[in-house]
């Protein structure tokens, strides 16, 4: 029910009620029980409803900072350290989302641990170094999307050689679990609340890292001219979807998104990966008044393939092929 009133206040953009619902809760409740049944399962509900065309991106930021407000507060109150080691929290290149990487420091220091908060989008060029500076023992990162997994999976690359525990977890890699056995790095468990612990047996253990197996040359080929090339992919399939009657905002999401998780899913050594961003863009098209049957998805992944055989050389063949599979 609090659940509910809160979300309601946020899209009728009603700050007073939404703190005062939150305020209500945390006098009943223990302040994670409140995050995530909440603040969590609140912000999944109300990005749900922008998914299907009846939350306006406005509603949802207003909410998003609202509930990150709020975190904000509580770590503040959070008391000193009282275990021993140091755990950094941030989030790879390209990833925005800050909610799950703040609540999962709100847990660690309010469990005892010493964690800092890198922030979002943090680059890799310097995260050896910072991770010295800093005399961290545990890097925790957070990626929802798969592009994001992809450069998570550079940034634990780049410290393959630190003697820092690299750890990781969010949505995509509860999604498609698969992408776990191409990372170097400890998964965190699908569960945000079991974390610390999890947190807690490798800081005790330090177990080995795992070592995936090596991206296969074919991948490899593919990786090299499609990153040179897919600019010129996503210009020819832009010019020739104009007919298609999908919404020029969509069509960019679509255009820009399908380029990018292609990239992600060469990367992490399986092409496969890329289809749920279609079944991703089928669901928006359908929510957005465009009927399932009205092709127009089969034509801007028609336009897409034609781009692609257009614009890549032999070693591009296993994204073509790919493409043909989904037609």
């Amino acid at each position: 029910q609090l659940r509910r009133q809160w979300v309601a206040a946020c899209l009728a953009f009603d700050e007073p009620a939404a703190q005062h619902v939150l305020n209500q809760a945390f006098a009943l409740f223990a302040p994670e029980h409140v995050c995530f049944e909440i603040l969590q399962k609140g912000l999944a509900e109300i990005g749900q409803g922008w998914y299907e065309g009846r939350v306006t991106v406005q509603q949802e930021h207003f909410a998003s900072a609202l509930a990150v407000r709020r975190l904000d507060a509580l770590l503040t109150a959070t008391p000193p350290p009282s275990r021993a080691g140091r755990i950094l929290v941030g989030c790879p290149p390209e990833e925005q989302h800050t909610f799950s990487p703040l609540l999962l420091l709100l847990l660690l220091r309010r469990q005892g641990w010493d964690a800092i908060y890198l922030g979002v989008d943090v680059p890799p060029e310097q995260m050896a170094a910072t991770v010295q500076a800093a005399h961290a023992d545990l890097l925790a990162l957070s990626a929802q999307q798969l592009h994001t997994a992809a450069s998570l999976l550079e940034m634990a690359q780049v410290l393959q050689e630190s003697p820092i525990i690299v750890a990781y977890g969010g949505l995509v890699f509860n999604a498609l679990p698969a992408i776990c056995q191409r990372i170097p790095a400890h998964f965190l468990g699908e569960r945000l609340e079991d974390a610390p612990q999890v947190v807690a047996r490798l800081l005790a253990a330090r177990p080995p890292r795992p070592q995936p197996t090596p991206l296969s040359p074919v991948y490899q080929d593919a990786l090299t001219v499609f990153a040179d090339r897919y600019p010129l992919v996503e210009a020819q399939a832009w010019r020739d979807s104009a007919h298609t009657g999908i919404p020029p905002a969509i069509l960019n999401r679509a255009n820009s998104g399908l380029s990018h998780n292609i990239l992600a899913a060469l990367k992490l050594g399986d092409i496969n990966l890329a289809a749920a961003d279609i079944a991703w863009l089928e669901a928006l098209l359908f929510y957005h008044r465009l009927p399932a049957d009205s092709d127009a998805l089969r034509q801007y992944l028609s336009a897409y393939r034609q781009a692609l055989a257009r614009n890549l050389d032999r070693r591009g063949e296993i994204i073509v092929a790919w493409i043909d599979r989904l037609l």
